[in-house]
Formats: structure tokens, sequence, C-alpha cells
């Protein structure tokens, strides 16, 4: 039985407060992960929209979908976040 991936808010989740690895996402997880939707949910926080701004000619088309991931996971501290 397959399970359902995970929807933007839970990738999200991943990189700001529960900090999931990328190598523990499942290949639907990692496939549903959209780097163009994590940057404009993460620019809605005015405490990130100029990170986001600067990094967006990397994290759109350069650098890979797992890249991004880790890039933004590493970059971001802990800490729950509301978009």
């Amino acid at each position: 039985m397959e399970t359902k991936p995970k929807s933007l808010f839970d990738h999200l989740n991943g990189i700001t407060y529960d900090k999931t690895k990328w190598e523990d996402l499942s290949e639907s997880d990692r496939k549903s992960f959209s780097p163009y939707l994590i940057n404009r949910f993460l620019s809605m926080n005015s405490d990130l929209i100029e990170l986001v701004d600067e990094f967006q000619k990397y994290t759109i088309g350069t650098l890979a979908p797992r890249e991004v991931y880790k890039f933004f996971c590493d970059l971001l501290s802990k800490k729950m976040m509301f978009f």
C-alpha cells in the first residue's frame, strides 16, 4: 500500500521544524517537493524574504530539488513557522 506523498506544508515543516533529512523522505515525497512553492511560501515570512529573493536564482533551475531541500534545512533555524 502506497502512502500519500507529503503536502507542501509537510515539506515546509520538514525543513523548518522537524529537520527531516532528504534521505529519510520516500520517493513519492521527493517527487512532491517543489522548490518554487517552497520559495513562494518562505518569502511570505518578512524575516526570510530577502534571503529567498537572493537565492531564488539558484534554487529554481540551477540546483536539484535535493540540494534546495538540504540548503533550506541547513540554513533555517529549527522553529515552527506559520505561512
